[in-house]
């Protein structure tokens, strides 16, 4: 569907400032979507998502065939790190948990945690939904801030609920992106991702919510008001090991 183009400067969702116009893509086979960049952060974001209801006609993508697994290493990851950095966690909540997967596999092993996602089916964790109020030693969001049509506004309400944010998102490549072809993450396909972070955008979100960046540089990332050992979340050889131990007794 080709709309009439605006190819000038938008308002940034990461940032004060304006986001220019780089390319046009073709999302679910039919929307000519444009792209635009952050001047302060390079930050990409879609055009206003008008499309979303279709793109999430169907909430879990069928093209999303990881899901178990990524939940699985999700839980992996995560355990150990409330093992290094919460030990007396009273309550952590999974924000826009799916269908309850990874919230079924922490309570499983002993960590409280709740489920939020008013878009989904839970259908693993039932008794465990709650509504995002109160307090939360951890706040966890697994391929959620793609989706996010304002990541400003959404991480600023996670956050005056919490003092830490453990997320996921794969960041930017380190080469110019001039097409929707030159990077998978854009997934096309489904029109559901809309936000592409980098570091700088992702320090920026942590900067206004008084808090810093942890990150491995790559898919995982904490926003948190207090020293974290982030070790689990790394790639070295010595994080890897530690992974595979866990799995392997838990």
């Amino acid at each position: 569907m080709t709309r009439a183009q605006n190819l000038d400067p938008i308002e940034s969702r990461v940032a004060d400032c304006l986001a220019e116009y780089i390319f046009t893509g073709r999302l679910i086979d039919k929307h000519d979507v444009q792209y635009y960049r952050c001047r302060d952060t390079g930050f990409i974001q879609t055009e206003e998502p008008y499309w979303l209801d279709e793109a999430y006609s169907d909430v879990i993508a069928n093209a999303d065939s990881g899901l178990l697994s990524r939940c699985y290493s999700f839980r992996t990851i995560a355990a150990l790190l409330v093992g290094d950095n919460f030990p007396k966690l009273n309550r952590m909540l999974d924000f826009g948990g799916g269908y309850g997967v990874f919230t079924r596999l922490m309570r499983d092993i002993g960590i409280p945690a709740f489920h939020h996602d008013p878009m989904c089916s839970n259908l693993f964790a039932h008794g465990f939904d709650t509504g995002l109020s109160g307090q939360f030693d951890l706040i966890t969001a697994f391929e959620v801030f793609e989706h996010l049509p304002n990541p400003r506004t959404t991480v600023k309400e996670l956050m005056s609920h919490t003092d830490t944010l453990f997320f996921s998102t794969v960041l930017q490549p380190n080469k110019q992106l001039k097409s929707i072809e030159d990077w998978h993450y854009f997934l096309p396909g489904t029109g559901q991702h809309i936000s592409f972070f980098n570091q700088e955008s992702l320090r920026r979100l942590a900067a206004e919510n008084d808090a810093t960046l942890f990150t491995n540089g790559s898919t995982l990332h904490a926003i948190s008001r207090v020293k974290l050992k982030f070790g689990a979340a790394q790639t070295g050889p010595l994080s890897r090991v530690r992974r595979a131990w866990f799995r392997a007794t838990h």
